[in-house]
Formats: structure tokens, C-alpha cells, sequence
């Protein structure tokens, strides 16, 4: 995935990582007729503080969020448990210490 237009590129705290969500990731957040539930897009609002704040590693060493790196056309994309049901999908660039989000949703949605 390239880096450019359509990315609102946030900002980088502390110790921690860039998070990046495309415009439509955005939009859908935003929304409240989304689909997603509240509870679901705050528990993502606090992954995104976790990542922005210690960084990556936190999130990988909280068996909660079970991160994975994903295997075939998923390849070079990692995901995190928000719930039994809903994850979060995103490309890592470790050496840069950025996150791109390319979206959140239920399990079946999203892969």
C-alpha cells in the first residue's frame, strides 16, 4: 500500500506509533448509523491510544488483543481483536513506527 492521498497521517506521541486511517475507515466511524457499535469503536479509540502511546509492542504482548499476522491474500497485513467478533486489519511499517488501518469489522467482513 502506498502512502499518499486519501490518508490523514495523525500524529506520533510519545513513544509510541503513527496511526493512519483511510477517509472511508473515517467516515465510517464517524457515523452513527455505521453498523458498528459504539462499544466496538470505542474499544478501537483505545487500541489506537495504546498504539500511539507505548507503541505496537503493548498491543502484542496483551494476549487480549491476540495479534496476528495475517497468511495468504491477507499477507502483509496484521489484525487485533477488538472483540469475539470485531477486529481491526492494518499494514505495519516497523521501521518508520507506522500503522495504516485499513478497516474495522466483524471477522467475516473484514478478511
Amino acid at each position: 500500500m502506498g502512502v499518499g492521498f486519501g490518508y490523514d497521517w495523525g500524529s506520533n506521541f510519545g513513544g509510541g506509533w503513527q496511526v493512519t486511517e483511510n477517509r472511508p475507515l473515517q467516515k465510517k466511524l464517524a457515523k452513527s448509523k455505521s453498523g458498528l457499535p459504539r462499544s466496538v469503536v470505542e474499544k478501537y479509540d483505545v487500541w489506537k491510544a495504546i498504539v500511539r502511546n507505548e507503541g505496537i509492542q503493548k498491543i502484542k504482548e496483551d494476549n487480549s488483543y491476540h495479534h496476528e499476522h495475517l497468511k495468504g491474500r491477507h499477507k502483509g497485513l496484521c489484525s487485533s481483536r477488538l472483540t469475539k467478533k470485531y477486529r481491526v486489519v492494518y499494514e505495519m511499517n516497523e521501521p518508520a513506527r507506522k500503522i495504516y488501518v485499513k478497516d474495522v469489522g466483524t471477522h467475516d467482513r473484514v478478511y
